[in-house]
């Protein structure tokens, strides 16, 4: 008799949040989906995080770290509208939610051994925790990008959000 496997939305949600009130640090915990097909992920995903914040009204990514994206994932509660922003930090999500809650979450590669996964989610989901999220993954961030580059990439993230609440 042969085992058929697990759809995605079968197997357990691999996340981990900091307790409330998510105040410090640059993260609010971390997710470690099971690839990079961002439709099928998100699908697992926002339920759970809704029971967090509330109606989820929109996802803020990174292009480079998944194959493709789209312009909205329909979630139980409806039509969420994603965005790609290649200003978005490396390796992380913001998902915003009713009232404007946000949640920021660090995304481990799919492809990430477990141990070293579970332990990059249990410190970025510690109370305490204030590491960035290129220190959590042990990811370097080169030195030479220039401090204007950084200010535009800063300020079109802003855009980015202030965009979402429309």
């Amino acid at each position: 008799m042969s085992r058929t496997p697990k759809t995605q939305l079968e197997q357990p949600l691999r996340l981990r949040l900091k307790p409330e009130p998510w105040t410090l640090g640059p993260v609010d915990g971390a997710w470690w989906p099971r690839s990079r097909a961002l439709p099928v992920e998100l699908l697992g995903l926002l339920p759970t995080l809704s029971e967090q914040i509330g109606h989820i009204s929109g996802v803020i990514y990174d292009p480079r770290e998944w194959l493709s994206g789209t312009k909205f994932v329909v979630s139980q509660e409806g039509p969420i509208r994603t965005t790609a922003s290649p200003y978005q930090p490396p390796n992380t999500m913001h998902v915003v939610g009713q009232n404007n809650k946000k949640l920021t979450l660090l995304v481990i590669p799919h492809r990430m051994n477990s141990a070293d996964a579970d332990l990059i989610m249990s410190n970025a989901a510690s109370l305490g925790n204030a590491e960035a999220p290129d220190k959590l993954l042990a990811i370097r961030v080169p030195d030479s990008t220039p401090r204007q580059d950084m200010i535009r990439q800063q300020r079109q993230w802003v855009k980015d959000w202030s965009e979402l609440g429309k």
